[in-house]
């Protein structure tokens, strides 16, 4: 949005298409609900990225994001729990999927987690806008491309 606030005007946004001002990423990083949430860390970490979007098998869809800030929320629930037994922390944090800490995020981060609110390549900004602005707490979109 950076690039659109030095070269749009806001009348600009009901004509301005999200494909022309965000460059399409070819390997997005995403990670199945099934996979240990260890897994998804380790993306996280490697790839220099803040979070990675979570494909549901059993809903056949993206259910949701999971980001630095939910497996530390996830890690001190589990020191907190155990009173920091760290070798429990560490044997739950190995087992846990990225599909366990969902019920976690819903109770802990207003995220609607309804990608059907999120934007295609196709929709305007002003569109991307409203999404975030009538979302409660929504810092990020996924772009679907055609």
């Amino acid at each position: 949005f950076k690039e659109m606030a030095t070269h749009t005007s806001p009348t600009d946004v009901s004509r301005t298409l999200v494909k022309d001002i965000l460059k399409k990423q070819d390997n997005v990083v995403t990670t199945d609900s099934t996979a240990p949430l260890s897994e998804a860390f380790s993306k996280i970490l490697q790839q220099h990225i803040s979070s990675v979007p979570v494909f549901s098998t059993g809903e056949n869809r993206y259910s949701s994001f999971i980001d630095v800030l939910d497996i530390t929320i996830f890690v001190v629930s589990l020191l907190e729990k155990h009173s920091g037994d760290y070798e429990k922390v560490k044997e739950l944090f190995s087992a846990a999927t990225c599909g366990d800490i969902k019920e976690l995020q819903s109770s802990n981060r207003n995220w609607s987690g309804n990608f059907l609110d999120n934007v295609h390549d196709t929709d305007t900004i002003k569109r991307a806008m409203n999404i975030m602005v009538n979302m409660v707490n929504i810092h990020r979109l996924i772009c679907f491309w055609s």
